[in-house]
């Protein structure tokens, strides 16, 4: 049961950053590059960098997140079902 849960938690870390790099990747492509106005480009530029690091680590743990919850709700389900609770 072991290798079980250790092949679990490595299939969630690799789905959540199969996730978090396909969501940087799309977040980089979303973000428009703003043109120079007179004094130079405005502080937008920066988000071209920020946004993709901001939808990586969302999609990271949105997965994480749900992946953990899931092995608790498995976790307690077997638990009933080898010991249920004496009423």
């Amino acid at each position: 049961m072991n290798w079980q849960r250790k092949a679990y938690d490595m299939v969630i870390v690799v789905v959540a950053l199969v996730a978090a790099l396909a969501s940087a990747l799309l977040a980089y492509d979303d973000i428009a590059i703003q043109s120079a106005g007179n004094f130079g480009r405005e502080s937008g530029g920066i988000w071209k960098q920020v946004m993709p690091a901001l939808y990586g680590y969302g999609a990271f743990a949105a997965v994480m997140v749900v992946g953990i919850a899931v092995r608790i709700f498995l976790r307690r389900r077997k638990q009933n079902v080898i010991a249920p609770n004496k009423v």
